[in-house]
């Protein structure tokens, strides 16, 4: 039996596989350890994903509502909340300054700048491995190299 295709083994792993493809994948992953350590790989990769997100969600969840100072009471807590505003600004400004000063000391040896743009529609229905995907590297003497896939 041939290993199983990365598309089927997405859909097994999010359960849209029917019955017979799932007995089919099952018997195979069962003599095949290759295909039954890619499955277990991403599995796991769902499963952190998943609870990465969950965490996110739950930290975007638990952000202090804004609260418009000139709503509370008092003419102290206005400039108070001003000051402090201030004050934080300041701090970045000085950590910024620090830090790019730290930097600026590092010799950099090579420079790599990642960019992307969507030349070609995404089809949703295929997984990433199945876009349409150009690379393009671009070495230290301007040498071009592209990759494709598909």
């Amino acid at each position: 039996m041939s290993c199983i295709k990365e598309g089927l083994i997405q859909k097994y792993i999010d359960g849209e596989t029917t019955q017979k493809e799932t007995a089919r994948i099952e018997k195979h992953i069962a003599s095949c350890n290759k295909c039954s350590s890619r499955i277990s790989e991403r599995k796991l990769l769902a499963v952190t994903m998943k609870t990465t997100l969950n965490k996110l969600n739950e930290s975007i969840n638990n952000v202090v509502p804004f609260v418009n100072p000139s709503i509370r009471s008092g003419r102290k807590s206005v400039t108070l909340i001003r000051l402090s505003i201030i004050a934080a600004s300041a701090a970045c400004i000085l950590l910024f300054a620090i830090l790019l000063k730290k930097w600026s000391d590092v010799e950099v040896e090579k420079e790599i700048i990642l960019s992307n743009s969507i030349e070609n529609e995404i089809d949703a229905n295929r997984t990433a491995s199945q876009q349409e995907m150009t690379i393009t590297v671009i070495s230290e003497d301007g040498e071009v190299t592209e990759y494709q896939s598909n």
